[in-house]
């Protein structure tokens, strides 16, 4: 990025990152590679592998060796990214050990599920490892003051998700009144995402849905389920399974979209909507997570309840027979996408790092 100073580079230049594996197929390798791509030096070591368990062992050893030779080279900030579960896990190690070795530590939760895991644990198996940091990263307001007022953090702020440029400079497809409306659905094929209550609204409401609107379905896992559903019930004229799509065929597949869907149990900041808002498209989401402090009912998007059916079917008949909305909200999200510019969040992410 051209406007950063010759100070922010020679900081950049002792920033390590660490998370998942760039080429893994999810949230948080998104983010991560929209750093890569945006800033002038990017330097990151994977705490997993593409191949599995085992070769996801050896190579967060591997991790923790490579940490410890360049603090010795002279990097001195460790950006560690990272969510619940598994990756808590490796991620509370790795800080651990990167803090006996003197880094500065910014810890990026990307969970949508923070608040279930914190009650799962208990406070007090957590508080260590935010005691360790120096930063805590969280990706919208809400989840910060909650973890503020649980964990009496004095050290939390607020980075939203980057996304790229050229997302932000393409446009949707304009479909006029009577064609065919595509939606698209984009994210894991999880009943905790939504895409099964989704198949089940297509199913049942399949009559209204022929010749007025076709769906998308892009991600992975249970790929069988969901192409066995869609033949039992006979909506594959509706339901268009594409599986996972990235680079040029997605960037198409946007272009060429008009609404996005994301009927989702949980979720943290959603990289898909985001990135829906750059190409001009209105979501139809759940209030969940991060979702309602970007996406406002009747603005930008419409807004239902988790596991609502009816009120999914009604959010997308509202789009089909009210196209000029599509239009309107759709420009009221690309406006709000800036927030969301690589200019920014870089601009941002300098000042967390530069006052370590």
């Amino acid at each position: 990025m051209d406007d950063l100073t010759t100070s922010d580079k020679q900081i950049l230049h002792r920033v390590l990152f660490a998370g998942p594996h760039l080429d893994n197929r999810g949230g948080i390798s998104a983010v991560l590679n929209s750093y890569r791509d945006n800033l002038p030096e990017f330097h990151m070591l994977a705490t997993n592998s593409l191949r599995g368990t085992v070769p996801g062992l050896v190579n967060f050893v591997r991790t923790l060796a490579g940490v410890a030779v360049l603090r010795a080279l002279g990097y001195r900030i460790l950006d560690v990214h990272g969510t619940t579960g598994k990756s808590w896990r490796r991620k509370s190690l790795l800080i651990r050990w990167a803090k006996m070795l003197g880094y500065k530590i910014v810890f990026h939760i990307h969970s949508g599920e923070f608040r279930k895991f914190t009650e799962e644990k208990g406070e007090d198996s957590l508080l260590p490892v935010f005691q360790r940091c120096d930063r805590v990263v969280f990706l919208t307001e809400k989840w910060k003051e909650y973890a503020d007022s649980v964990f009496a953090l004095g050290n939390s702020s607020v980075l939203n998700n980057m996304v790229d440029t050229p997302a932000v400079r393409r446009a949707p497809a304009r479909h006029e009144p009577g064609a065919v409306l595509q939606f698209v659905y984009a994210g894991w094929f999880l009943r905790e995402k939504g895409v099964f209550d989704l198949l089940d609204v297509l199913a049942e409401h399949a009559g209204y849905f022929r010749g007025r609107a076709r769906i998308a379905l892009c991600g992975r896992v249970n790929e069988d389920e969901v192409m066995a559903f869609i033949a039992a019930h006979d909506i594959a004229d509706i339901a268009d399974f594409r599986g996972w799509v990235d680079g040029e065929a997605k960037d198409r597949m946007f272009c060429g979209s008009d609404v996005m869907l994301l009927p989702s149990y949980f979720e943290g900041l959603p990289i898909c909507l985001l990135e829906a808002m750059t190409y001009g498209m209105p979501v139809v989401a759940t209030r969940v997570g991060g979702i309602p402090e970007i996406v406002d009912d009747g603005v930008n998007g419409r807004l239902i309840t988790p596991g609502d059916r009816d009120a999914l079917f009604e959010a997308m008949r509202y789009y089909i027979e009210n196209r000029g909305e599509i239009a309107r909200h759709g420009d009221e999200g690309r406006r709000r996408s800036q927030a969301f510019s690589p200019e920014r969040i870089v601009g941002e992410f300098m000042r967390i790092i530069s006052d370590l």
